[in-house]
């Protein structure tokens, strides 16, 4: 769980929730499906180094996985 309450088990409401009145969320397409994401920069930028404070969850049927701190569960940060 965050400091906020969400992880393993919530869904992306409650991610909104919980971050959307001082992070940008988003939902993305990576290589392993489908994630969301909480960040202060700019959401835009990630995978171009860290945006800001970020934390990921990969997302499973109707609930999430737990946080990933500074990065996003099945992006591929590499660059070629």
């Amino acid at each position: 769980m965050t400091d906020r309450q969400v992880g393993d088990g919530s869904t992306t409401e409650q991610i909104e929730s919980a971050y959307g009145s001082d992070h940008a969320v988003k939902v993305i397409q990576t290589q392993a499906g489908s994630a969301i994401f909480a960040t202060t920069g700019d959401p835009n930028a990630v995978g171009n180094g860290n945006p800001g404070d970020l934390i990921g969850f990969a997302i499973g049927g109707d609930t999430v996985g737990p946080p990933e701190i500074g990065g996003i569960p099945g992006f591929e940060y590499c660059s070629g």
